[in-house]
Order: structure tokens, then C-alpha cells, then sequence
């Protein structure tokens, strides 16, 4: 359970709470609330003298480690707002992320700044120098804390196209950590393993999750399945969060379960049932989840106990949220019946930076419209059929890219798939797709091959053979890296 109330600064209140227990620990090392606090206190006090004030916009690229989110506790303490970006992002793509937010800086560690020599227009802060000054308590102006107040801004993968830059507040982190303790019963003895990348909304609520109960937070040695493995079997945690690219790899690595592992979130996109069955054999506590950047992170959950009758589920709304389904003209759609996945929570993001009339589109009523394709059936479980994006409309016929790739996936010779669409001035739209071969074989024979398996107009006119289909840490496809590969 949460125990802390949502009125001053988190880490404030669990030093005083529980100053000497552990609140994080990496390589060997044990960090107390109280030193946790300490820390950040100490980059605070270099930031103002740095001129960064309430309300700014501050860059984070910072490496897989407690320095991220030290320098996140350290904005909060002034009332800055961390911008997170991605380390594995191009130079090009962070100034204009930053440029976008109107960053005042950038806070950076040394490899992400060996990763970005050439990164300009920005003043950039380095990490390594501020660990190096001297601490002074207390001499920092501490904001006062507003629930309200924006709290952090991530951008989306862009998915859906030109990525946005969503913004959330203290109480939505809060409620969304809510939803997830009335599902899962969260206690300050968890061990949470830093499983993801914290600069997603999976991987950063994480973070969250461990500070607002007051539990222990481990850092494996990088979000590779290598060290989360050994992290398993050196640190016994009890929570993971996973995609299923990490947990194929796990499975087909032989790596069993920790001994303390009560809970295996699984999201991050498509979610193969044949994979989480394996899982759940072989004796891993997989919860299957459902949310989004804009939702901050899980808004349905589906339990073990329920994956035995609903294997294909994505579960039930956490705690005090709804899901309903909308038709194209966004009326509500009875069960069984599909349409868009719209979610009414307190945890659904501010909006998005500077784009207003793109907030006020997908936040109507106090709903959220996703832009997920799926249903509910009679006994209240959602089902997640494609995202809207994914659904491509050739000949006046809607088909889901998803359901391509799984029949392609399925042919021998094809190790990986991806589809997409392209632009036709017959067919509005025709359907493509990336394959990757494990074997030889023509394009006009994997078409054949598919024509025995779908409707001839799923079959895709265009195929591009590529020796891999490149994803991000979270399994989502790098669509910009894939049209170079393609091209």
C-alpha cells in the first residue's frame, strides 16, 4: 500500500518515514532513504546555482543506474519538470525534442554524452561534475509542493506516427500507483528490479511505484535479459516488469524464477498467449497488463487465475477505472463488439506539450481515446484486437496488420515479420510488409503460401526482405531505422 499522503515531496516524507531502510541497491551497494535524499539534495543545490528554476524543463540522459533517479528527485525538490529522452535516440532527435519542450538544459551523464559528442544548442550539465562538489544540507530553496503541478514529460514511441510529448502531473504518477496497489497489494518490503528502461512510463513507474510504498528499488547492471537474469538470482526481487522479447529470452535461456518473485507484470505490446503459458509452467507469476504513455502505464490487469479461463484477455480496469468501447463515432459499443478502447481513470495524463488541439481530440468527458482497436465480452474483459494505426484500409476492406504478421510468422521460412502500409491511387492503401528468412524462398512463393492461410486482399502486395526488424527496448518497431533498411 501507499503510505504517504500526495501532499509534499515523496522522498521528503519517506526519509522521515523510513530513513534508515534501503532504497536502492546496484553493484553491492545499499543506499538508505535518508542518503537517498541526501543525494539528491546535493544535485539540487548545484542546479540552482546553475540557474534552473521552478517550472523549467530539464532535459534527463542519464544511464541505466541510481543517478537517474536521484537527478529526478533533485528536479522535484525545485519544482523543475525532467523531460526524459531516450539514449538510444539520434543527436537530430533530442534537439528537437528538447528544442519542442523548450528545455532550459540538459542534464547528462558521461556515456550518454560519448554516445552524443556533436549535441548542440543546449546547455548542457554534466553529472559527473556535480557528484564531484561537496554537500551542504538544507541549502536549497524547496519548492512547495503542488499535486497539480506538471511532473515529469516523456515523449511516446511514435507509434502512431509523429511522436508526442506527453505530460503528467504528481497526481496522476499517484493515482496510477493507486491502481496498481489495488490489484496487486503492494507492500514496503517489495523488492522492485529496474526491468525496464526508465525513460518509458513501464520503466519509470518502477521507480515510482517503490518510492511512493517505501520499498527497495535494484538496479541490474543494464535492462539486457543477461543481467536481469543474474540480477534475479543476486538480488531475489519480488516484482519485474517485462515485454515479451525479455521473457522469450529468459524462457529460452532455461532462467527459472527467484524464490521471492510474487508478481510479473507483462505488457509493453502484443502479447503472445502460447508465450505466457510456457511462462506460467514454468512457474513464473505473469500478470498480463494493459495501458499506455498517456494512461501512465497499467490500467487493466489480468491475474493467473484468470489467464486459466481468459488466456487471450488483457484483464479487468484497475481499481476505480473504466474502459468502455466507442465506435467511429465515438458512441458507446456493447460487449462483445469491436471498436476503440477509451479509458476514464485519474491516472490519465495533463495533455499534450503544446498541442492543444491533440489533447482536447483524445481527452473528451474525461475519457481518454486511445487508439487501440478491441472489445469487451460479456463478463467484462478486454480484449485487444490491433491498434487503430495498425488497421489498413485497402479497397475499401479494413485489415489488421497484427493478423498478417501472425500467419507470416507462422510460415517456416519466416524468423520475423513486420507490416505496414503503404499509399496506392488504386487502393487508397496497400498492404506491405518486412520479412525476415530463416530460409530461402521467393516473394511470389511466401505469397502463395500465405493465399492458403488468409483472404487473398490480406495478402501483401509489396514485401521487402530485411536481415532484421529493428525494435526498441520495449519491442515496439523503430519504423524510421526500418524505412532506411527498406529503402
Amino acid at each position: 500500500m501507499i503510505n504517504i499522503s500526495n501532499t509534499n515531496h515523496w522522498l521528503q516524507k519517506q526519509k522521515e518515514k523510513f530513513g534508515e531502510k534501503t532504497a536502492l541497491t546496484f553493484n553491492d551497494t545499499s543506499i538508505t532513504y535518508s542518503d537517498f535524499l541526501k543525494r539528491s539534495h546535493r544535485i539540487a543545490e548545484v542546479l540552482e546555482t546553475k540557474g534552473i528554476a521552478p517550472g523549467d524543463n530539464i532535459g534527463i540522459l542519464i544511464s541505466h543506474a541510481p543517478e537517474f533517479v536521484e537527478t529526478i528527485n533533485a528536479l522535484w525538490l525545485i519544482g523543475a519538470v525532467p523531460v526524459l529522452l531516450n539514449s538510444r535516440s539520434s543527436i537530430e532527435d533530442i534537439e528537437k525534442q528538447l528544442a519542442f519542450v523548450s528545455a532550459r538544459s540538459l542534464i547528462a551523464d558521461a556515456s550518454s554524452l560519448q554516445k552524443l559528442p556533436q549535441l548542440k544548442f543546449i546547455n548542457v550539465i554534466k553529472l559527473d561534475t556535480i557528484n564531484e562538489l561537496a554537500y551542504t544540507e538544507n541549502k536549497i530553496n524547496l519548492y512547495l509542493f503542488n499535486s497539480l503541478n506538471s511532473a515529469l514529460i516523456l515523449f511516446t514511441s511514435g507509434s502512431a506516427g509523429k511522436p508526442k510529448a506527453v505530460v503528467h502531473t504528481f497526481e496522476s504518477l499517484y493515482q496510477s500507483v493507486l491502481l496498481t496497489d489495488s490489484f496487486s497489494q503492494l507492500s514496503s518490503e517489495d523488492k522492485w528490479l529496474v526491468s525496464l528502461p526508465l525513460y518509458h512510463i513501464g520503466g519509470f513507474m518502477i521507480f515510482v511505484r517503490s518510492l511512493l510504498t517505501g520499498s527497495t528499488l535494484i538496479f541490474p547492471d543494464s535492462v539486457d535479459y543477461r543481467s536481469i537474469a543474474n540480477a534475479m538470482i543476486k538480488y531475489n526481487p519480488t516484482h519485474l516488469s517485462l515485454v515479451t522479447t525479455t521473457l522469450k529470452q529468459l524462457l529460452e535461456d532455461n532462467v527459472k524464477p527467484n524464490t521471492e518473485l510474487g508478481t510479473v507484470f507483462l505488457g509493453g505490446g502484443p502479447i503472445d498467449t502460447k508465450l505466457c503459458s510456457e511462462a506460467v509452467y514454468k512457474g513464473f507469476p505473469i500478470t498480463k497488463v494493459y495501458g499506455s504513455t498517456e494512461t501512465c502505464s497499467m490500467v487493466a490487469a489480468l491475474s493467473m487465475e484468470d489467464f486459466k479461463n481468459k488466456p487471450d484477455s488483457a484483464g479487468k480496469p484497475l481499481g476505480n477505472s473504466k474502459i468502455i468501447i466507442s465506435d467511429e463515432t465515438r458512441n458507446y459499443i456493447s460487449s462483445n463488439r469491436s471498436g476503440e478502447i477509451v479509458v476514464s481513470c485519474k491516472s490519465i495524463f495533463k495533455e499534450y506539450h503544446a498541442s492543444l488541439e491533440e489533447t482536447q481530440n483524445k481527452k473528451r468527458d474525461g475519457y481518454f481515446f486511445t487508439g487501440d482497436f478491441g472489445w469487451i465480452d460479456e463478463d467484462g474483459y478486454l480484449y485487444i484486437e490491433s491498434r487503430r494505426e495498425d488497421i489498413i484500409i485497402t479497397g475499401g476492406e479494413n485489415v489488421s496488420a497484427k493478423e498478417v504478421v501472425q500467419y507470416l510468422i507462422q510460415l517456416p521460412s519466416v524468423n520475423d515479420a513486420y507490416v505496414f502500409s503503404e499509399g496506392d491511387e488504386t487502393w487508397g492503401q496497400i498492404i506491405c510488409a518486412a520479412v525476415v528468412l530463416s530460409s530461402t524462398i521467393t516473394k511470389n512463393e511466401l505469397r502463395e503460401q500465405l493465399r492458403n492461410m488468409i483472404a487473398p486482399y490480406k495478402v501483401p502486395k509489396k514485401i521487402y526482405f530485411v536481415e532484421r526488424i529493428p525494435r526498441n527496448e520495449m519491442g515496439k518497431v523503430e519504423k524510421e531505422k526500418l524505412e532506411k533498411l527498406i529503402n
